[in-house]
């Protein structure tokens, strides 16, 4: 396992009965210890966009409007970002960061996909986590995203 680097995890929520869609990027050292967290506020689409999104309004909703926006706002850039939905795999083409997706259906095995660069970026991953990750270990981070905008969503900012 790599000395020095960085790890980013993303998650993508919609929260409430109003499906308010909100993001959140967590940045761990190669530990998991938290260097730094960043969230978005509830984002909406106007009439327009959600007609010029069409049936990729989700995906691109997310990633021009929330996890694009959360990338650029970290003052620490991570050498890898996962995230768990494959939808969003198209941020690709908005950063030169690797971006991995975690297949979380597959409870047995760690199983990752990647857009482009499969090769590259399944060593990189190798390097920064170890060949012998857990999926319940990469994992994790994605729990913590999970409460921190739940409670942000559900409790306001304060207390935070």
């Amino acid at each position: 396992m790599s000395e020095i680097g960085y790890l980013g995890f993303v998650k993508i929520s919609e929260l409430g009965e109003e499906k308010s869609m909100r993001g959140a990027i967590l940045l761990t050292d190669l530990n998991y210890y938290p260097i730094e967290i960043r969230y978005t506020d509830v984002v909406n689409a106007s009439t327009l966009e959600k007609i010029a999104y069409g049936i990729n309004f989700k995906r691109g909703l997310a990633v021009d409007k929330i996890i694009s926006p959360l990338i650029e706002a970290l003052e620490t850039k991570p050498n890898l970002i996962f995230i768990d939905d494959e939808q969003f795999l198209r941020i690709q083409n908005k950063t030169n960061i690797p971006i991995c997706n975690i297949d979380k259906e597959n409870t047995e095995k760690l199983k990752l996909g990647f857009s482009k660069n499969e090769k590259e970026y399944k060593e990189l991953v190798s390097n920064l986590v170890g060949e012998d990750a857990s999926l319940e270990t990469i994992l994790e981070p994605f729990d913590r995203l999970i409460k921190a905008l739940e409670h942000i969503h559900f409790y306001g900012q304060s207390n935070l």
